[in-house]
């Protein structure tokens, strides 16, 4: 599924360097060390995904409201230890796809990210349809008129 542009976002420059080497078979990987650099790949590019993988509740809370920004047109998936599972309610905030374990296998996380582009992808899909059915009705509207 080479079409589905995935951003990765961490502190971490071996980490980013790491990710593009596992995932870029089979995505377009683009990476970040900040979340203002995050932002600034997703305003030059149709990113699909953010998968992000937060140090700190700063972190987390910058994720959050770069999440916003973008309500419908990416999933966010956060990569974060056990612990901090537990008491982050990533899961919960808005536009959030999915909390997942550090210790998740790369196969496994693979399969989240298609799962979150085909939610992604249905989303997409539904808001061009409801603008296509709005345009219908309008027409029909200016026909009875």
């Amino acid at each position: 599924m080479k079409n589905i542009n995935v951003l990765y976002v961490n502190r971490q420059v071996k980490q980013l360097s790491d990710f593009r080497a596992e995932y870029g078979q089979y995505y377009t990987v683009f990476t970040a060390s900040s979340v203002i650099e995050a932002q600034m790949i997703s305003t030059a590019n149709q990113i699909q995904i953010v998968v992000a993988e937060p140090e700190s509740e700063a972190d987390k809370n910058a994720i959050a409201a770069f999440s916003e920004l973008y309500p419908q047109q990416i999933s966010f998936l956060v990569i974060s230890d056990p612990e901090s599972q537990a008491s982050a309610g990533s899961s919960q905030t808005p536009g959030f796809f999915k909390c997942i374990s550090k210790t998740t296998a790369p196969a496994t996380l693979r399969k989240v990210i298609n799962a979150a582009y085909e939610i992604y992808a249905l989303e997409k899909m539904k808001q061009e349809l409801n603008a296509e059915r709005l345009k219908v009705e309008e027409e029909l509207m200016e026909l009875k008129g």
